[in-house]
């Protein structure tokens, strides 16, 4: 009944790939592509990160970014997304131009709940390369 609603498959694929499922995360991901989601690109990055496919992963993260469909959203979504994979990597100056330049050019938010996530990670990124000064002014403005 639900099987033609591209975002439910989305949904699906979070979750596969949040339980560990990554080929079905994929799997679902793909599927939600294939009825017109470009929203698909976000679950299948997640499921190529899980399957270690570190490069595959940030293909998808750009192309997120350049989903027309999804103007800032996509763009808040990737620049997340490849800070994110920097930090895992332990590329810290990488994430640091990613998620610094992520920042300012998202969107306003109108409560602290609806700040980008990648904001939302700038005290973790700056405890990590040392700089705790910054990460408790960040982690106190609440980014």
């Amino acid at each position: 009944m639900l099987s033609k609603r591209a975002i439910f498959r989305v949904n699906l694929g979070l979750y596969e790939s949040y339980a560990g499922d990554f080929q079905s995360g994929e799997r679902e991901a793909r599927t939600a592509q294939d009825l017109g989601s470009p929203l698909g690109l976000l679950p299948l990055a997640f499921a190529q990160l899980g399957q270690d496919q570190l490069s595959q992963a940030s293909e998808t993260y750009q192309a997120l970014g350049k989903a027309d469909s999804l103007g800032r959203l996509g763009a808040s979504f990737a620049e997340s997304g490849l800070g994110d994979l920097a930090l895992y990597e332990g590329r810290f100056s990488d994430a640091a131009r990613v998620l610094g330049k992520a920042r300012p050019r998202t969107w306003r938010p109108r409560t602290p709940t609806e700040r980008p996530r990648s904001s939302r990670r700038w005290p973790t990124h700056t405890s990590l390369r040392g700089q705790k000064g910054a990460a408790v002014a960040a982690a106190e403005r609440r980014c």
